[in-house]
């Protein structure tokens, strides 16, 4: 088995934090732990940038504070970065393993082509932040804090809606960064579903980040389970090139 490219990881990593960034971050020792008011498990989350097997313990149980003094829950994010003994540790703790999941890259489609029925912004205009809100049953505090990341980006995002009638259909967003899309919030109504939406929505933000954002390639991030979202990804290109999960406190 060939060995993971840990400096390629770390750098789609730090990509990853800067496209769907924390509202607050703090160091401790190689680890990153993020805050964005419990918005997501990806923003608020130890994320490992440089293994130290050393103190392990004593290193948890600083993180955990941090995060409890917040009134989160403390998660760990453990992708190849991650120390060969921190998922056996967290474990030892009774930390539940959630959400395996698997950050897949393409290269840049150039053959594909906005469609005309999908709207598209660079801001997460009043009728897509309110149809999104809506379609993922955000409360009032985790819409304000969804607001606020938005408004922290480092790179050029850009919004996606489909509609028929007046009616939301699907939600996606893109953050185009050093010439590297990802894409984020792909999200079909129940009532849209198996319909061609995600694509039709996915062609579009990739359309629009080669043409106006000047992407050359593309990743994204997919729970594993969610098969049809990986079946598309794959059609769309997208091969694996490493996984990751969650550790959650009990």
């Amino acid at each position: 088995m060939t060995a993971p490219d840990l400096a390629a990881i770390l750098d789609l990593e730090e990509t990853t934090f800067a496209s769907w960034p924390d509202l607050a971050h703090e160091r401790l020792d190689g680890w990153l732990l993020r805050f964005a008011a419990g918005h997501t498990k990806r923003a608020n989350s130890v994320n490992v940038l440089h293994g130290d097997p050393r103190d392990l313990d004593t290193r948890i149980a600083a993180a955990e504070q941090r995060y409890r003094s917040r009134g989160l829950r403390p998660v760990f994010r453990l992708t190849p970065l991650a120390e060969a003994g921190l998922d056996h540790a967290l474990a030892a703790r009774d930390y539940a393993l959630v959400e395996p999941s698997l950050v897949k890259t393409a290269p840049m489609l150039a053959d594909v082509a906005a469609d005309p029925e999908v709207a598209l912004s660079r801001a997460p205009d009043g009728a897509w932040f309110e149809g999104y809100v809506a379609a993922a049953k955000l409360d009032g505090a985790a819409a304000a804090t969804l607001r606020a990341m938005f408004a922290r980006i480092d790179g050029q995002p850009v919004y996606a809606m489909l509609s028929y009638a007046g009616v939301p259909q699907g939600f996606a967003m893109a953050v185009t960064r050093r010439g590297r899309v990802g894409f984020f919030d792909v999200l079909t109504l129940p009532h849209a579903r198996r319909r061609g939406i995600a694509r039709r929505i996915m062609a579009s933000l990739i359309a629009w980040s080669r043409v106006e954002a000047g992407a050359v390639s593309m990743w994204i991030q997919v729970v594993e389970a969610n098969a049809p979202a990986r079946a598309l990804y794959r059609d769309l290109g997208f091969a694996t090139v490493y996984g990751y999960h969650y550790r959650v406190a009990p």
